[in-house]
């Protein structure tokens, strides 16, 4: 055979390799290709279990948010229906019986007060009502002890006159503050686990003096 004959051959066989290699690529990534759409099946089947969790745990977690949410709604509208001031006090008809208190010595504070008509029903715990000076250089509040038996009735809607008698702390600024709070139980709209309610009277001006100056 010539040579030239033995070369056209040779290339013709390293040709048809080539050929051949190619067309064996080309073949792979065309049934690659097309078993793609498969292969994403299958993956998303071997996951469907994790997924279905996952979708749970997410539509669990979203009605938590949505109880939660209606929970606080239903808190707040409870709270819009209790009532915020169940008593009121006449300031300007409340103050001293003898006109001024004593440090270190017992005071009587005469007090003018009444219920509000839509809080009636509320009853008052005695014994949990709590006494204070109030300090108007500093603006200090001091507790006091009340000496007297706290009254064992509700107060009705008509104005009306009690009497509290307290021991007057020492130091006070010699134009102080008087105030008083209540604890309620049995309002209206206010549910029975609900924790007692509060209410705080207006300040009362009263004059305090010293023993010196007494």
């Amino acid at each position: 055979m010539p040579d030239s004959d033995k070369v056209r051959h040779w290339a013709i066989e390293q040709g048809l390799k080539h050929l051949f290699g190619w067309l064996m690529v080309l073949s792979l990534g065309l049934l690659g290709w097309a078993f793609q759409p498969i292969k994403e099946r299958m993956i998303a089947f071997w996951n469907l279990p994790k997924t279905l969790l996952e979708l749970q745990d997410s539509d669990e977690s979203r009605f938590s948010q949505i109880e939660s949410r209606i929970e606080a709604a239903l808190n707040d509208i409870i709270r819009l229906k209790v009532p915020k001031d169940i008593f009121d006090v006449e300031v300007d008809q409340s103050g001293p019986v003898e006109g001024f208190c004593v440090e270190a010595e017992p005071c009587t504070i005469r007090i003018r007060a009444r219920r509000f008509p839509d809080t009636i029903a509320c009853q008052v715990i005695p014994d949990a009502s709590r006494y204070s000076f109030i300090d108007t250089r500093t603006d200090t509040v001091v507790a006091a002890t009340r000496l007297d038996q706290p009254l064992r009735r509700n107060l009705g809607a008509e104005w009306e006159f009690f009497d509290v008698t307290v021991m007057t702390p020492i130091g006070l600024s010699p134009r102080s503050r008087f105030m008083y709070t209540n604890y309620y139980t049995g309002c209206p709209n206010t549910p029975s686990e609900m924790s007692p309610l509060q209410d705080t009277s207006p300040r009362i001006h009263l004059d305090v003096k010293t023993k010196r100056d007494g």
